[in-house]
């Protein structure tokens, strides 16, 4: 049985106004950023997520912006609502949202798919935006020069493709957009199905930025093909807008994605081992899979040839 103490007990214990020992609480092992908590009283159910601070700044937003973009989704109808927090203790106290978190292959299911699509939009059309801008692909840079300090087999390889990409992410960097709230971790599981509406969950590395970034992450993570690519955006975009030319953005982004991620995870599993020592091999398996396909990707020349496309649109 999971039990709670501290200042997780006082924060649930105030949520709830009886004493935490009355209450369920179940701990699904769910990530490495944060461990959740489900608790019930019989009537009401709340998720608790208590972050690792010793990540939080670097491998997430500063903690003020991730409690902040948490509620403002909530606010905005397109996340849980934020009910309680506690800034230096790195907790937030969320109403459970309705549904279940999607696997990839439900999104094979085009109901799904549109929801999906629809969600993000949501998101991306929030009128109040995050007082924090993302660059994701910068933050990355910064997290690829941190790997020089470590030990780690893919380090030379991903400096050399970001070299390979310099032009592209100079393309990307000179594209217009409207800034929107954007994700920046977009996994089938971060997306809440209850039927009707799709719910967005997980804002660790959100804030203000470009929404292309968004739609390259989700088609790499989900690792689309190019007929559910379409089916999404045409779900997605507006009616005056170009579906082609989203679909060229996209699979730039994507290439471009996929690299920042293997970044990523190669700085979390190599500059922070003792905390991913336990899914180490699942970890290198992440990091190779992502090296392996931006690697592709350099060498068929897709890089050059979407960036052609977009640069004609």
């Amino acid at each position: 049985m999971t039990t709670l103490s501290g200042p997780i007990a006082g924060l649930v214990e105030s949520e709830f106004a009886c004493a935490v020992d009355a209450l369920e609480v179940a701990r699904p092992s769910d990530g490495y950023l944060h461990d959740t908590f489900f608790v019930s009283d019989g009537s009401k159910e709340v998720v608790l997520k208590r972050f690792d601070q010793t990540l939080v700044g670097d491998l997430t937003v500063p903690m003020e912006d991730l409690i902040a973009n948490t509620a403002l989704a909530g606010r905005q109808g397109v996340g849980a609502e934020v009910l309680r927090a506690d800034r230096g203790a790195g907790l937030v106290v969320l109403d459970r949202l309705p549904g279940v978190p999607l696997q990839a292959e439900d999104l094979a299911d085009p109901g799904v798919l549109a929801r999906s699509a629809r969600a993000l939009r949501r998101l991306h059309d929030c009128a109040e935006l995050p007082a924090n801008h993302i660059d994701f692909l910068q933050w990355s840079d910064g997290w690829l020069r941190s790997l020089e300090s470590v030990e780690c087999r893919w380090t030379g390889e991903l400096i050399g493709l970001r070299g390979e990409l310099a032009e592209a992410r100079r393309l990307a960097a000179r594209l217009p957009f409207r800034p929107s709230f954007i994700h920046n971790d977009l996994l089938p599981a971060n997306f809440i199905d209850a039927g009707s509406e799709v719910a967005i969950i997980d804002y660790d590395f959100s804030g203000t930025g470009s929404p292309s970034f968004d739609l390259g992450c989700l088609f790499g993570n989900c690792a689309f093909d190019a007929a559910t690519k379409r089916r999404f955006l045409e779900s997605y975009v507006d009616d005056d807008e170009d579906v082609d030319a989203a679909v060229a953005r996209a699979d730039l982004y994507e290439i471009l994605a996929v690299h920042a991620n293997g970044v990523v995870f190669a700085w979390a599993a190599y500059g922070y081992r003792d905390k991913f020592a336990p899914i180490a091999d699942e970890m290198d398996e992440v990091i190779d899979d992502h090296v392996a396909r931006t690697r592709a990707a350099v060498a068929e020349g897709r890089h050059r040839d979407i960036g052609e496309q977009v640069a004609l649109r």
